[in-house]
């Protein structure tokens, strides 16, 4: 099992996780990943959410902006997706830290199984996730989780569009 386990690590899959998490090693040691719209926007509206949910209270309108505004239906707060709840549970700056390193785990790893489809060869499958993970459309929306929470989800819906043209094509 130990040779298995060495096997495994020495993956091109693994060497894309762990260029990741080598990106932002900073953030183990203390340091967030605080600028842009999630220092002005978006932290502040998933403490707002935090703090009504924490209080049993479903956040439909926020009254403390522009003498109100409807919460739910902002997109950018994104209040019924899973990350909101990190924010009731960790620090702001915890919090955030888990959901951009989640997202970008979750975009190697799925950008990996849909060049699964076209590859065979799994480095050039990590080559493909790495270079989606780490390109300018993915990196950039690191500013902003609420763009993030999307594209982290792109190659996923392609790999079940795949999956589901071969399962019910004629």
């Amino acid at each position: 099992t130990l040779r298995k386990f060495l096997r495994l690590m020495n993956s091109p899959f693994f060497l894309g996780i762990f260029l990741i998490l080598l990106r932002f090693a900073p953030v183990f040691f203390g340091p967030t990943i605080l600028f842009g719209d999630n220092y002005f926007l978006m932290v502040p509206g998933k403490l707002f959410s935090a703090q009504w949910l924490a209080q049993g209270i479903f956040p439909l309108w926020n009254p403390l902006l522009f003498a109100g505004i409807p919460w739910i239906g902002d997109v950018n707060q994104s209040i019924l997706y899973p990350s909101t709840l990190l924010f009731l549970v960790f620090s702001p700056a915890v919090a955030l830290n888990v959901t951009i390193i989640s997202h970008q785990i979750l975009t190697f790893v799925g950008m990996y199984f849909l060049a699964k489809q076209f590859v065979k060869q799994r480095w050039l499958m990590a080559t493909a996730a790495i270079l989606w993970t780490f390109s300018p459309q993915v990196t950039g929306s690191i500013n902003n989780i609420a763009t993030l929470q999307s594209i982290s989800w792109f190659p996923w819906i392609i790999y079940v569009g795949l999956f589901a043209t071969k399962k019910w094509s004629i």
